[in-house]
């Protein structure tokens, strides 16, 4: 199940919910393009899910059930440890009725209660209908890798894997939120609970929501620990192998996103040499002009040392804004990324021959890979405001730009979301604000959301939870050092990559979106920002606006 929605009502459930509840799966019906079904047994839930089997394929159930159906679930994601949950359920009693990865769920929630998500190794997000306490349960995985929505009113609780499910069934158009809006245009993107509308939520990475007797409640059940018992490194090779090989479980054969980096290439040689009897396929998007942006001649010379079935495709500047629009609607959300298109393309290559891949997402928030930090890193180490420094490398626009551009309401409404762990080493807060803010939802939503479009399933291993108990119980000062980030996987794959993988200078997976702006946008750019009232409603100025524009096509 790729896709979940539904409506919770403590009065009866009508037909009309049932319609609605359709809508609202329609919406999102490219998450799970194999099976759609609906669960209206209850007078007071109706809920259902788009599926895309990657395990059980044979089952065509869209929602699942106990020994007595008083307990119904719907579920989206994977569950990697299922099979060892499900020996060790079925050994304390519990029936099974399908092999599907999610009924585990079911049966620790019968067994242990809302702690049934301590023992869960994966990326989901579900809603789990309980007859007899009467209780809905809601929860997302400790990082956010696969996104849940909701929106409360008196007596109604609407969820959906995406918020275009509940914004279809609004009777009107929903309302901006200021606070959500200066956030985005200082972060990049809009931080949980909130999103960019008001009244609509979404749940935060590690947490669950429980309705009971009319009373909503939300608990977190995981946080970022940064151990003070430092793991040490040579275990780390153990730990990725068996991630992988778990994470690769599916009746389907799963592919790789590969670029000419370490970590895509980490998971490739890995993988391969898990299956030695086929070769992966492996996917890399180019651009139509040479520019340094293309890995493709870096990710080809990987493939061919590894052995893979390589597709590489360039995106044609003639299906630049075409493509641009589909992008925007699929996100949902507003999110400042120089690729998202790249995404977008990608996936949709990925889909052609595959339901799944893996991706490298997630390991330089762990581990402090990003070049940028040092900005941060040299500030401190000579006294100056380190949060500044990094700020200015994550945002949006330096501060005389801001000034320029803003509005007064959306300096005075932004949230300082960086120094929320004040009490945090200025490196741990850091990378704490980079794992619990920017990784879900400036990262992992835009891949969600890209891969989903096409009904492509990604899976990030550097997100397992092994892997990242590991990463975390590494001292960020040992981190970022110069010269040393990364450290750990360079050694782990010391002797199975290339020296021109090891050596190889980071590169950013980006995009040339410059020549676009300037080339194939640039019409529309100027009638979008130049052309309309638009920047009253997003509180920005006009001759800022100007300005802006001015600066960048000069």
């Amino acid at each position: 199940m790729c896709g979940i929605a539904g409506i919770f009502r403590a009065s009866e459930v009508n037909r009309l919910d049932r319609d609605q509840v359709a809508r609202m799966l329609a919406t999102i019906c490219h998450r799970g393009p194999d099976s759609i079904g609906i669960y209206a047994n209850s007078q007071y839930i109706c809920f259902g899910s788009v599926r895309l089997a990657m395990t059980d394929s044979q089952n065509t159930m869209n929602w699942l059930s106990n020994e007595n159906e008083s307990i119904v679930l719907v579920f989206n994601g994977e569950i990697y440890n299922y099979k060892k949950l499900y020996f060790l359920l079925e050994a304390k009693g519990h029936q099974f009725k399908t092999k599907s990865d999610g009924e585990v769920i079911l049966h620790l929630y019968e067994e242990y209660g809302f702690s049934c998500l301590d023992q869960l190794d994966g990326m989901f997000a579900f809603a789990l209908w309980d007859s007899r306490k009467h209780i809905v349960f809601l929860a997302r995985d400790p990082l956010g890798i696969k996104p849940l929505y909701y929106q409360r009113s008196f007596n109604e609780l609407k969820f959906a894997s995406e918020l275009k499910a509940i914004t279809a069934i609004s009777p009107s158009s929903p309302n901006v939120d200021l606070i959500s809006l200066a956030n985005y245009f200082h972060y990049r993107f809009v931080s949980p609970p909130r999103t960019i509308f008001q009244d609509i939520s979404k749940l935060e990475p590690g947490t669950y929501l429980v309705v009971q007797d009319g009373a909503v409640t939300i608990t977190t059940y995981w946080k970022i620990r940064f151990s003070r018992e430092q793991k040490p490194v040579d275990s780390f090779p153990e730990i990725w192998r068996e991630a992988l090989q778990t994470t690769a479980d599916s009746d389907h054969p799963i592919g790789v996103f590969l670029s000419g980096g370490l970590d895509s290439s980490g998971i490739l040689v890995v993988l391969s040499s898990l299956n030695k009897r086929r070769s992966i396929r492996t996917f890399t998007i180019g651009y139509e002009d040479d520019c340094p942006q293309d890995e493709g001649s870096v990710a080809k010379s990987i493939s061919q040392c590894m052995q893979s079935y390589h597709e590489y495709q360039k995106i044609k500047n003639k299906e630049v804004s075409s493509c641009l629009a589909r992008v925007v609607w699929h996100l949902d959300e507003p999110l400042y990324s120089t690729i998202s298109l790249s995404t977008y393309r990608l996936s949709q290559m990925a889909s052609r021959h595959t339901k799944g891949v893996m991706a490298g997402d997630g390991s330089d928030e762990l581990l402090l890979g990003y070049p940028y930090l040092f900005k941060a890193y040299n500030a401190w180490k000579n006294g100056g405001d380190w949060a500044d420094a990094y700020l200015d490398q994550i945002g949006w626009m330096t501060g005389n730009w801001k000034n320029r551009l803003f509005q007064e309401a959306l300096i005075q409404n932004k949230e300082n979301l960086l120094l929320t762990q004040s009490e945090l080493h200025p490196f741990d807060a850091i990378r704490y604000f980079e794992i619990k803010y920017r990784l879900p939802e400036y990262h992992l939503s835009r891949i969600d959301r890209l891969s989903m479009a096409h009904g492509l399933e990604a899976r990030l291993p550097f997100l397992r939870k092994q892997p990242v108990e590991f990463f975390l119980s590494q001292s960020s000062e040992t981190l970022l050092v110069p010269g040393k980030q990364k450290e750990i996987l360079k050694l782990a794959f010391a002797s199975l990559l290339p020296q021109e993988v090891l050596k190889r200078k980071k590169q950013s997976f980006t995009s040339p979106y410059f020549t676009w702006l300037k080339g194939p946008l640039k019409e529309e750019v100027f009638d979008l920002i130049l052309g309309t009232d638009l920047h009253k409603a997003l509180y920005l100025k006009k001759q800022g606006l100007i300005d802006v524009m001015d600066n960048c096509y000069q």
